[in-house]
């Protein structure tokens, strides 16, 4: 059981980060940039302000931080290297 709690909480994180289309469809990032994600931001800068390179290091940005939020629960968790 407490396995699948890890696994569950792994797989909310990794989904949360990656909260892009809700919130683009229903308010485009506004009014102003109120309501804006992380991976809108790089969106519109990658594909609307055409500045590909900071849209990929925002990209990586985020990769990073998702990362390190896994690891520091996996950490709190109890999680082991060679655990299977």
């Amino acid at each position: 059981m407490y396995d699948t709690l890890i696994v569950a909480i792994m797989l909310c994180i990794a989904g949360n980060m990656k909260v892009f289309d809700h919130i683009y469809v229903m308010t485009g990032g506004g009014p102003g940039r109120s309501s804006m994600v992380m991976a809108q931001y790089a969106y519109d800068n990658s594909f609307i302000m055409f500045k590909l390179g900071y849209g990929s290091a925002i990209s990586i940005g985020i990769f990073i931080l998702s990362f390190g939020i896994i690891l520091l629960t996996r950490k709190i968790m109890g999680g082991k290297k060679g655990e299977s």
